[in-house]
């Protein structure tokens, strides 16, 4: 590559800088590691288990995973969960219970109530000052 048409001129030379060839891979990764580092508290903070949240039982019900739990049982749960039958409590990783059966409430929460939402009908559940254990 010449500068000019000038057949006396010197070629020029393009300086650029000299990149390890796994510099650039390795600078993605780090940045990609960054960026999930940085999310990790974001999503582990939105399904957190609410400390000592309960529901009871307040009539048979059954579950999406199709276990029974008998009138006066307690489950601990940790999101509440907008169902298109009115509403559900869900336990960590497991399965979720209808708040009504029946039209009836059949489940309710004995130590937290309904918090913010954290996305696609979910709601975090917050614990009563008084259901905290010291």
């Amino acid at each position: 590559m010449y500068a000019s048409s000038d057949s006396r001129v010197a070629p020029c030379v393009l300086a650029v800088p000299h990149h390890n060839e796994q510099e650039i891979p390795m600078r993605n990764t780090l940045l990609a590691t960054i960026i999930a580092l940085a999310a990790v508290p974001a999503l582990a903070s939105a399904r957190t288990p609410a400390p000592d949240c309960h529901a009871m039982m307040l009539a048979a019900v059954k579950d999406d995973m199709h276990n029974t739990w008998n009138k006066g049982q307690t489950l601990p749960v940790d999101i509440a969960r907008d169902t298109p039958s009115g509403g559900a409590f869900c336990t960590h990783g497991g399965s979720c219970l209808p708040r009504k059966v029946a039209g009836k409430e059949a489940v309710r929460l004995t130590d937290c109530k309904i918090g913010p939402s954290i996305g696609d009908g979910d709601y975090r559940l917050v614990a009563l000052p008084h259901s905290h254990k010291h």
